[in-house]
């Protein structure tokens, strides 16, 4: 979370001189560029901090910066690859590369499968709400949201009930925001 002091400490390095953990600093530089938005370079340094750590949580923020690049088929390829470290991270990328190849149904399925696993209820909750409204499915989001309230922070439930009632594309999001938040 602190990119431009990992930035700052990485420039001090100078790898002719210092003893330097290559994997660790290859991650680093591919986490930097992730976050700048350089995913050309990002994903070769990623590339090369997995193939000397052998580190799946590399191939995770690999698998993050091809989706961010747009190269939704080479994303996918690579998350496939995880075996271990299946976290909420894990399947809500997993979530978003398969919406963003128009593969709803297994997108859905990643979602079923990380509450399957044990990840955060709500996390999985709030994406699914988010797809639904993607897809002006307001009434079922406003169902899902008011199905599982008893799973989602307060917080949460006014955040979901504002963003129906933005919708303005629907006349039935006022009605649906104002039942969500009188079920809570």
């Amino acid at each position: 979370g602190f990119v431009e002091r990992a930035a700052r400490s990485l420039s001090q390095v100078n790898p002719e001189k210092d003893d330097v953990e290559w994997g660790m600093y290859w991650l680093v530089k591919g986490l930097i560029d992730l976050h700048e938005k350089k995913f050309s370079s990002s994903i070769s340094w990623l590339k090369k901090s997995y193939q000397e750590l052998k580190n799946e949580e590399v191939l995770l923020y690999l698998a993050e910066a091809h989706w961010q690049s747009k190269d939704f088929s080479q994303a996918l390829q690579v998350i496939r690859r995880i075996r271990t470290q299946k976290n909420s991270a894990y399947f809500l990328l997993k979530t978003s590369i398969y919406w963003s190849l128009n593969q709803p149904t297994q997108a859905w399925q990643s979602l079923n499968e990380g509450l399957q696993q044990g990840v955060v209820p709500s996390l999985i909750l709030k994406k699914k709400f988010a797809l639904l409204l993607e897809e002006s499915l307001f009434f079922s989001a406003s169902e899902l949201m008011i199905h599982h309230l008893h799973q989602l922070k307060p917080q949460d439930i006014t955040a979901m009930a504002q963003q129906l009632r933005l919708q303005k594309d629907s006349a039935l999001s006022v009605p649906m925001a104002r039942r969500a938040l009188e079920a809570a």
